[in-house]
């Protein structure tokens, strides 16, 4: 009898450690045992995964302080004796809703909140029982609604509820409150009802009483309301809108104030006007300038010895791009001395090309009186000086000498030029099988290149300057319209890419060259094969003029 009392104990006392066991294992949260060493004796499916390892024996024995921590910054190593847990469990005392740091099998981590419970059971294998959740998303989801309740109470513009139902104002923000006080409903003072003949509330009954009848959360803009009196400092205008949430009846009216917009709107509309009327004015002067730059600067050729294709592709601004012939008379040995000028004015638009037909003007004038080109050049450079205008003018002025200004063997001629701060004059030599940049001679200074307009000092020491050519050359000025041409990837046509186009010219006429480096450059900014032809090409929207003189000396 004793011995079947004695194995119906055993038995109860085998099952009654399953039954815990198995109520243990399908506990929702995480737990795990520990013994007066403080090592895990039990540790059940929840912990296990939380902790991402797979087995029981992967943490049994295992010190729970190598797995917890109190944040992530203090890492693993902190004395275990300064932890509140070990603290707590040493004192054998009752942990609830404290935060610990556990760090996973693949090293990550994640905060959770523990309960401890000291054991007291003599027989139980261990002395301290710990619980714990994953507060990772909790934590996650309270700063959402920290940084979401904070949004109201942090915006400048006015944000005011209203309940639908009960018909009253239900809250207002600090900036709410500031503009319209007497809407600010006061604490136990029960509700405090709208009064939709608020200016600010001007049309919206009808709207709220619909948005409560549809019953479907909307959001819709309202007509902006202007409060005050418009002579007055206490003036404003608001845009508002609407939101309903049909959750819990309340109607959301959100007001920003746009009275500084809307006169900044008057203000712009007045400047507009005023630069409407400046625009025609401009047109109209660029006009003009266009008829006195085609009466100032010819196209063709009086020196038989020259074969030109002068051209100015406008740009979709016209620009301060000019090209073409002038003539120098010297009134005491009655000769003439006719220069190829290419001249480009900085900046774009009606201003640069006023300002080109400024500088013509003046360089013309001064030539017609007498004055030969370097004095002309001078001149001119002094009027455009005291102008202030900030602009300048780049080119390159030359021509064939005659021959008895500067002796010269059979079959070669001399350049005379005069470079304002543009682009060398390429040239194309009979026999050559490369195109080159002159290097113009003068021996007192032989680089020397000043633009126009820009300051005055200095420019009075500009120079001619001269090269020797075979005759039979063929010449390119040009401005930089060409060469800084930029296609759809902003990769510009460049000298090297012109020189390789002037040479593919040498069997052509100057205008079949000149239509075929314009073509080019076309091309290149449309990013179009070279073999497209001129009427697929389309509209183009250049950044500048492309200029350019082709001149073939005999």
């Amino acid at each position: 009898m004793l011995k079947k009392i004695f194995l119906y104990g055993k038995i109860m006392k085998n099952n009654h450690s399953d039954y815990l066991q198995l109520i243990l294992e399908n506990t929702r949260g995480s737990i795990f045992c520990l013994n007066d060493e403080l090592k895990i004796t039990f540790a059940n499916s929840s912990f296990l995964r939380e902790t991402g390892y797979s087995t029981q024996e992967e943490v049994l024995n295992r010190n729970i302080f190598e797995m917890i921590s109190s944040s992530p910054e203090n890492g693993f190593s902190l004395e275990q004796e300064k932890h509140s847990l070990f603290i707590s469990l040493k004192n054998k005392k009752k942990v609830e809703n404290e935060r610990i740091y556990f760090q996973r099998k693949d090293k990550t981590g994640f905060f959770a909140e523990y309960n401890s419970f000291p054991v007291n059971i003599d027989s139980a294998p261990c002395i301290y029982v710990v619980n714990f959740i994953n507060i990772t998303e909790r934590d996650a989801s309270s700063r959402e609604v920290a940084r979401l309740s904070g949004l109201p109470e942090d915006n400048p513009n006015p944000i005011i509820e209203i309940c639908s139902n009960s018909n009253s104002i239900l809250y207002c923000n600090p900036a709410a409150s500031i503009d319209f006080p007497e809407l600010n409903p006061l604490t136990g003072a029960g509700k405090f009802l709208v009064d939709w003949k608020h200016p600010l509330f001007s049309g919206l009954e009808s709207m709220v009483y619909e948005l409560k009848l549809d019953g479907l959360a909307k959001a819709l803009d309202v007509l902006d309301i202007e409060i005050g009196d418009p002579f007055s400092e206490n003036y404003r205008v608001y845009n508002r809108k609407l939101r309903y949430i049909p959750e819990d009846s309340t109607i959301r009216l959100y007001a920003t104030d746009i009275t500084k917009e809307q006169e900044l709107l008057e203000g712009t509309k007045i400047l507009l006007e005023e630069v409407d009327k400046i625009k025609q004015k401009l047109e109209g002067e660029h006009k003009e300038a266009e008829e006195i730059g085609k009466s100032l600067l010819y196209r063709e050729p009086e020196n038989k010895r020259l074969i030109a294709t002068v051209g100015v592709e406008q740009s979709s601004e016209a620009g301060g791009d000019r090209a073409g012939f002038l003539v120098e008379t010297n009134q005491q040995q009655k000769t003439k001395n006719e220069w190829l000028a290419v001249f480009d004015a900085s900046g774009h638009g009606k201003g640069a090309a006023k300002f080109q037909e400024v500088a013509l003007g003046g360089i013309l004038t001064l030539l017609l009186q007498g004055h030969n080109m370097k004095e002309s050049l001078i001149s001119a450079n002094r009027l455009l000086e005291k102008f202030n205008s900030g602009r300048f003018l780049v080119g390159n002025i030359w021509r064939v000498m005659e021959r008895n200004e500067r002796e010269v063997e059979d079959g070669f001629v001399w350049l005379e030029e005069f470079s304002i701060g543009q682009h060398p004059v390429m040239v194309l030599e009979p026999g050559k099988d490369e195109v080159r940049e002159l290097d113009f001679l003068n021996e007192e200074n032989r680089k020397r290149t000043v633009p126009m307009g820009l300051f005055s000092d200095g420019f009075e020491n500009i120079a001619p300057r001269y090269e020797k050519l075979k005759a039979g050359t063929r010449t390119v000025t040009y401005t930089d319209g060409i060469t800084e041409a930029m296609d759809k990837e902003n990769r510009q046509f460049g000298k090297t890419r012109l020189k390789d186009h002037i040479f593919a010219t040498k069997d052509l006429t100057t205008a079949e060259a000149y239509a075929f480096i314009v073509h080019a450059v076309k091309c290149w900014v449309n990013n179009l094969p070279s073999t497209t032809p001129p009427d697929e090409i389309g509209r183009l929207d250049m950044a500048d003029d492309i200029t350019v003189a082709i001149v073939d000396i005999f």
